[in-house]
């Protein structure tokens, strides 16, 4: 059932229906899937986002603290990815408001991938364009 025939008091609670898949573009979905394993978004090319969303372990690591690029510790545990785009708020603290500006966060942090080659990859990233590419700006 959708929020909307629930009403509009629905709307106003934390937790809703999970709503009628969307129509996909399989293109898309493609590329997703090749740059959540791609490990040249790291600042060194050790880590992708599978590195700590492991699908195999429910979209997180287990690990108590996770290890990002140079070995750097985060504070808090891996959220899960599973319907983390259904989300109001990205993140355990809600740091961003957007899966996209998430995935940006974790690209550019430190603790993270690292910033540095995946910075100027994401912000190269053109959806206008239907497909990715990558600059050396």
């Amino acid at each position: 059932m959708s929020a909307q025939a629930l009403g509009a008091g629905a709307r106003m609670e934390p937790i809703l229906p999970i709503p009628e898949p969307p129509t996909l573009d399989t293109r898309l979905v493609d590329l997703g899937a090749r740059l959540f394993a791609d490990a040249r978004l790291s600042r060194d090319g050790s880590l992708s986002c599978a590195s700590c969303h492991d699908l195999s372990h429910y979209g997180a690591d287990g690990l108590a603290h996770p290890i990002g690029v140079d070995a750097a510790q985060g504070s808090l545990k891996t959220p899960t990815v599973y319907n983390s785009g259904l989300s109001f708020v990205q993140g355990w603290g809600g740091l961003a408001s957007t899966l996209d500006s998430m995935v940006a966060l974790a690209i550019e942090s430190p603790a993270s991938l690292g910033g540095g080659a995946g910075q100027s990859c994401w912000r190269a990233w053109d959806p206008t364009s239907g497909w990715w590419r990558i600059s050396t700006r």
